[in-house]
């Protein structure tokens, strides 16, 4: 008990991966149609959504979470800033301006969902790393 105790921030980011690939796999997917745009020369070119590249990063980031999360378990050593930055990626990958983008809200896409997880496991990610250097700061102090 004591060990997992000591590792809830490494826990904590382990959790936040997985939710995260849960959501964009499983229970709040992008949108899985490409868009079509209608050329003036009567061509069609398929494209796929922001959504779907944005997808892509944050799976890459979710696998990041998840393998230092089980290194740091298994080495017993607290990863502060990693996560914090992960989860500030993951929400900032959502904005337009800054990020990849996602479609925009209130048209009814399948990504509106995907957006509010994003969010959520971002905020849990970046608590993680709060929580682990909180750990660290206790530990030292005994």
């Amino acid at each position: 008990m004591n060990k997992i105790k000591s590792n809830m921030g490494t826990i904590l980011m382990i959790i936040s991966g997985l939710i995260m690939i849960g959501s964009i796999k499983i229970w709040a997917p992008v949108c899985s149609e490409p868009l079509e745009l209608f050329r003036a020369n009567g061509d069609v070119k398929y494209m796929s959504m922001k959504c779907v590249h944005n997808s892509k990063l944050l799976m890459y980031l979710s696998i990041i979470l998840i393998v230092v999360g089980l290194f740091s378990f298994i080495k017993n050593k607290k990863q502060i800033v990693l996560p914090i930055v992960i989860g500030i990626l993951m929400m900032i990958s959502v904005s337009h301006d800054y990020g990849i983008g996602m479609c925009k809200t209130g048209i009814g896409m399948e990504c509106e969902a995907t957006r509010l997880w994003i969010n959520i496991v971002g905020a849990l990610s970046i608590i993680s790393g709060l929580v682990s250097a909180f750990l660290v700061k206790k530990t030292n102090q005994q």
